[in-house]
């Protein structure tokens, strides 16, 4: 049990897979935000971190060059993964009348494809849900200009803000005073 604290205080090195793979995570929790209808206080601020985020001609760049670097990192792992696959199939044709194989190259060959693959599929998700928070983005603010026009178009039926999870749903026989 120490020892989990006492290796916390050790320097620790991180890969980029790890913080691509913590990028991943991130996305989604934030799509699961965003797509249910919960905390609203907490959705409401993720769009609008997320709005200065796509919207800031800096930010917007860097977004542009990390999605850039996650395509170029997908193709590399891609690449890699078909190179790496085709060699082990070579050897396997090779020694398929063999009774003796090299069991310590096959092994590191297969785990490296593994590791290939597991990149080439974190790139490539954290890449899609990147799309897809950007696109959440959009529709919120859509609803935004949507709902404004409503509003200046006086029609009663006009949602006046999202959805509140406190405020309770008004009943077909009560009258909404405003």
């Amino acid at each position: 049990f120490f020892h989990f604290f006492s290796s916390l205080s050790q320097h620790t090195m991180f890969s980029i897979w790890t913080m691509l793979f913590t990028l991943l995570v991130t996305e989604l929790a934030i799509n699961l935000v965003l797509v249910l209808h919960i905390f609203m206080f907490i959705k409401k601020g993720i769009i609008g971190i997320l709005r200065f985020f796509f919207k800031h001609p800096a930010l917007q760049t860097c977004a542009i060059i990390i999605a850039i670097l996650l395509v170029y990192s997908f193709g590399f792992s891609y690449y890699t993964e078909k190179r790496l696959t085709s060699e082990l199939n070579a050897d396997m044709a090779d020694n398929s009348q063999a009774i003796m194989i090299d069991a310590t190259k096959e092994l590191s060959l297969r785990v490296r494809v593994f590791r290939e693959q597991r990149n080439m599929y974190i790139s490539g998700f954290a890449f899609f849900h990147g799309i897809v928070l950007w696109r959440l983005v959009k529709l919120y603010d859509q609803f935004e200009i949507d709902r404004n026009e409503a509003h200046k178009e006086g029609h009663k039926d006009a949602p006046r803000e999202l959805k509140n999870d406190n405020e309770p749903e008004p009943q077909a026989n009560e009258v909404k005073v405003e």
